[in-house]
């Protein structure tokens, strides 16, 4: 990687260099990588945040559609999950801060995509288990109440509850909730 300074380097090194340092610093090499890694763990963290949520509500719908069910939630409700209990934890999720041992892992290779074999699997295994738990709510609700009004109250919490909770388990894939720190990314 040819690198040039910014600052102190004349054109035609700026012109055929890789790389351009705008502030003459070494260091900036080093934080530009930090940057990076933290940006791709975070792309993919919110990536998988919101997959696994939505196929979540998809398997909540489908199984029920699929057993003759009521619907477990209305149009209303899917729309307010994914606006505000998807959307604004997934802005957090993006805009998180680097992880501080970024640096200590090994490189990621270049051909490494970002929606791999270990993503679709935590993928599918959130989505399970969110719908798992939804759909105990509602048909626990639906059996003893008879009433598909309290069984969609049930489903909606429950799933809202899972979403919320969820958002701050996705924060890092390497490192426990308590590890992170539930507050750690306030500003």
């Amino acid at each position: 990687v040819g690198i040039a300074m910014g600052r102190g380097g004349t054109e035609v090194t700026r012109e055929a260099a890789d790389l351009v340092l705008a502030d003459d610093n070494f260091a900036s090499i080093v934080e530009g990588i930090r940057q990076g890694r933290g940006i791709f763990e975070n792309i993919r963290n919110t990536v998988v945040y919101l997959l696994g949520g939505n196929a979540g509500e998809l398997l909540v719908m489908l199984v029920a559609a699929v057993a003759g069910l009521p619907l477990p939630l209305l149009p209303l409700h899917l729309l307010w999950i994914n606006l505000v209990t998807a959307g604004l934890p997934a802005l957090a999720l993006a805009t998180d801060p680097v992880d501080p041992g970024v640096l200590k892992r090994p490189p990621r290779r270049p051909d490494v995509q970002l929606m791999d074999a270990g993503f679709l699997k935590l993928t599918a295994m959130t989505g399970l288990l969110t719908a798992a738990v939804t759909l105990a709510a509602f048909a626990y609700e639906l059996y003893v109440d008879r009433s598909p009004e309290r069984a969609r109250d049930a489903a909606f919490t429950v799933l809202v509850i899972a979403e919320l909770l969820r958002s701050f388990g996705a924060r890092s894939s390497t490192r426990t909730v308590w590890q992170v720190g539930l507050l750690s990314n306030i500003r």
